[in-house]
């Protein structure tokens, strides 16, 4: 994989070595595509825990999936930050773990290993829970070249995914890393309609700016620096096969008012039996 001038990573193939297989188009979820589906069934969502509630981007559906796959002796795979704030792919065994996981994290993550763990947990009989953007889903299915039981594939609705470079100097701008605590792009001090960005120092003042405010997080709604092939998605619509889907329950406070929470409503589409 190697990256362009804007942080995005890409594969290179090395010819000498390359047998003309043609098994890397046959797993690559931008040629291979497939067809729009119809959910099954779709639920607006609430974690019973508020605490949890409050540390989830919108109602803590993913926690609910997550905790149940947990205490079957799962493992849940998913977003979390690296120690220089990058983000990447990680899992974890742990109902305590599962905090690292929550809240998104609008930078493309970096899969790297996390779909050939995945494939041993299965292999071993273990139940797998895997998030990821369709994209993301769709290229470990086609990874795994077969399906799985045990397997279960969680997408979410994406707006795209941001720059890696972009957010590297957006952070190296504005923070010294060693002094950042924690990293929030959803925080929910101001209510859940109404988000933060939040860098928690350990020895400072933190830095908090509404979603109109913070320069990063307005490029991003704005798609001035999404991914190429976000623009003209491939995966989206259903596309990715995935078990469920997740989203913010965005005007349920007009169509469903009795179910409006100010802390957060999260929309679940079921999308397999």
């Amino acid at each position: 994989m190697e990256s362009d001038e804007e942080g995005f990573e890409y594969p290179i193939i090395d010819k000498e070595q390359c047998i003309n297989c043609g098994l890397c188009n046959k797993v690559c979820p931008q040629t291979t595509l497939s067809d729009s589906k119809q959910p099954i069934n779709i639920y607006a969502i609430k974690h019973p825990d508020q605490e949890i509630q409050l540390q989830s981007s919108s109602g803590g559906a993913f926690s609910l999936i997550a905790e149940w796959v947990i205490q079957k002796g799962g493992i849940v795979f998913g977003a979390i930050f690296d120690d220089n704030w990058n983000v990447i792919h990680g899992y974890t065994e742990s109902i305590s773990g599962l905090e690292k996981l929550r809240m998104s994290k609008y930078v493309q993550s970096k899969i790297g290993l996390s779909f050939i763990h995945t494939e041993n947990f299965l292999k071993r009989g273990k139940i797998v829970m895997f998030v990821g953007t369709p994209c993301q889903i769709h290229g470990l299915k086609l990874f795994l070249r077969k399906d799985y039981e045990n397997l279960i594939t969680v997408d979410f609705v994406c707006h795209g995914v941001p720059s890696p470079k972009i957010w590297e100097t957006y952070l190296n701008k504005t923070a010294k890393l060693n002094n950042i605590q924690q990293i929030s792009f959803r925080n929910k001090k101001l209510g859940w309609e109404n988000y933060s960005f939040v860098l928690q120092y350990k020895k400072q003042k933190s830095l908090s700016e509404t979603l109109r405010k913070n320069p990063y997080l307005r490029g991003f709604i704005h798609d001035i620096y999404l991914r190429p092939c976000c623009y003209a998605c491939k995966n989206k619509s259903f596309k990715s096969g995935s078990d469920f889907t997740l989203a913010d329950f965005w005007g349920i406070k007009n169509t469903y008012p009795s179910l409006y929470d100010k802390n957060g409503i999260s929309c679940l589409t079921i999308n397999t039996h």
